[in-house]
């Protein structure tokens, strides 16, 4: 474990480490984020969101099996981390789950939120379509799902609308634009950006 006095890193912890960690920083509430993916705008309003709660965040990107054609571990741990060293700084404790993706929709949002109360989480951020994959499971059934049990999970759930880009704004907003309403609404995805990577094309500043 590789602890910082300003940067709060931790990589492979076990959840006793991180519990421990965060009981000698006196935090009294921090929100995990979960994701498998490296980060865009849209996941830095989820995280800020989850700061503005709590004014703590765990970043914990899951490390293990992937589909074909999706991020290497490397890119997802650097590109995070870099969240953390730039950004966040004493904000954010940055660490890894080692297991893989299960594309279980609400019943793997359920197991996520216990993994982040085992690690010291007071607070779960879950997302439109947590631990989906394509159009499978219904919209925000994830939330739902968490929200309905959160007594039984023994941590606060955090829910949301989707955030997206107001392309005439250039903002990340989470509710219509009261000056362009839905007109210039465009949503940001990992696979949007890897699509634009593949096409060997440049990324929007304001998608990530």
């Amino acid at each position: 474990v590789n602890f910082n006095k300003n940067k709060l890193y931790v990589f492979y912890s076990k959840p006793t480490e991180i519990k421990n960690f965060i009981k000698l920083k006196k935090i009294k509430s921090i929100a995990g984020f979960h994701t498998r993916n490296v980060p865009h705008k849209a996941h830095e309003w989820i995280q800020r969101y989850g700061i503005l709660k709590t004014k703590n965040l765990l970043i914990q990107p899951l490390i293990g099996q992937y589909r074909r054609g999706e991020y290497k571990e490397n890119i997802i741990i650097k590109s995070n981390k870099l969240l953390v060293d730039k950004i966040y700084k004493n904000k954010a404790i940055f660490s890894v789950l080692s297991t893989f993706p299960r594309y279980g929709g609400p019943r793997e949002a359920l197991f996520h939120a216990i993994i982040r109360r085992n690690y010291g989480c007071t607070h779960f951020l879950v997302g439109r379509d947590h631990a989906g994959v394509k159009e499978f499971y219904s919209k925000f059934a994830s939330q739902r799902i968490c929200k309905k049990n959160e007594d039984k999970l023994g941590i606060k759930i955090l829910i949301f609308n989707e955030p997206y880009l107001c392309t005439k704004c250039n903002k990340i907003l989470n509710y219509n634009c009261n000056k362009c309403g839905s007109k210039y609404k465009t949503y940001i995805s990992g696979t949007k950006i890897r699509n634009l990577i593949i096409k060997n094309k440049k990324i929007p500043k304001t998608f990530m």
